[in-house]
């Protein structure tokens, strides 16, 4: 062919030779291509990693900064004014001691996160009262947004599950329903049952089935979650205590973010987690 004799004829063990050479191109080929989308999903979960990392970064500072600054303000009132009043300089000691409560247990729960999407994590239940627990978080969330109404309704329940996991769990839910909702917010601790229920934007019923994904965004607004866990793995620590995230939403209406308590009792749990 080089030569321009198109009229040559090639032998056959020639076009054994040629098949067996296009054959081996083709798997190369074949080969390169996977290669190359291999490379590009891996491409894509670094930046999803890098993207994750400066959320966390951002949200570390974001968090930690209003309690920081809150004990820096009253440690130096403090240190300025040896001769203040007994009653305000008590008020002040108990405020920094709050804060400094507040950045131990924001720790807890960046830990565990961690622990958490690293697939790194082993279930430490205690027993404790849920009601202190959920008045502890509703709270303690009504200090970071103070112009929301967050709401409880609940008496004593003593349950034995992991306090630090459980605390996370109530706190992304209410978090993300007062993010996704203009009126108050309603926690509610009944005999079986926890459930969290706004008036916001609502879910349509195509999306309900993904919003446990790990990284599904619903339209219109953004699962911002600060230091939140997000539902995928809210679901995963409700799961690890026998229990299961259920979702009911009314498009425009609102929603009830809810998990049963049926198995957080020390007859059933202990068998499992000693």
């Amino acid at each position: 062919i080089s030569a321009k004799n198109y009229m040559a004829v090639l032998k056959p063990q020639h076009f054994r030779e040629f098949l067996q050479i296009t054959l081996l191109l083709k798997n190369l080929v074949k080969k390169l291509r996977t290669r190359d989308k291999q490379k590009r999903k891996y491409t894509a979960r670094l930046r999803l990693i890098n993207k994750q990392q400066n959320d966390i970064l951002s949200a570390i500072s974001h968090e930690f900064k209003n309690p920081i600054a809150a004990i820096v303000g009253y440690t130096e009132t403090l240190e300025e004014d040896p001769n203040l009043n007994l009653a305000i300089r008590e008020k002040f000691l108990g405020k920094i001691h709050s804060n400094a409560l507040k950045i131990s247990h924001m720790l807890d729960r960046l830990a565990l996160s961690v622990k958490l999407e690293n697939n790194d994590l082993s279930i430490k239940s205690t027993t404790f009262d849920l009601d202190l627990l959920c008045r502890d978080v509703t709270s303690s969330l009504q200090g970071k947004y103070p112009h929301r109404v967050i709401s409880y309704e609940g008496s004593s329940k003593e349950v034995y599950a992991d306090k630090t996991m459980i605390d996370l769990v109530i706190t992304n839910l209410i978090d993300n329903a007062i993010k996704y909702s203009e009126d108050h917010v309603t926690l509610r601790l009944s005999e079986h049952a926890v459930e969290i229920i706004d008036r916001g934007i609502g879910i349509a019923p195509n999306e309900l089935e993904l919003i446990t994904s790990k990284f599904y965004r619903v339209q219109k607004n953004s699962w911002d979650n600060s230091m939140g866990l997000g539902l995928a793995i809210v679901s995963y620590v409700l799961k690890l205590h026998h229990s299961h995230l259920s979702i009911s939403s009314t498009l425009g209406v609102g929603s009830t973010f809810s998990f049963s308590i049926d198995a957080f009792h020390s007859a059933s749990m202990a068998h499992h987690h000693p």
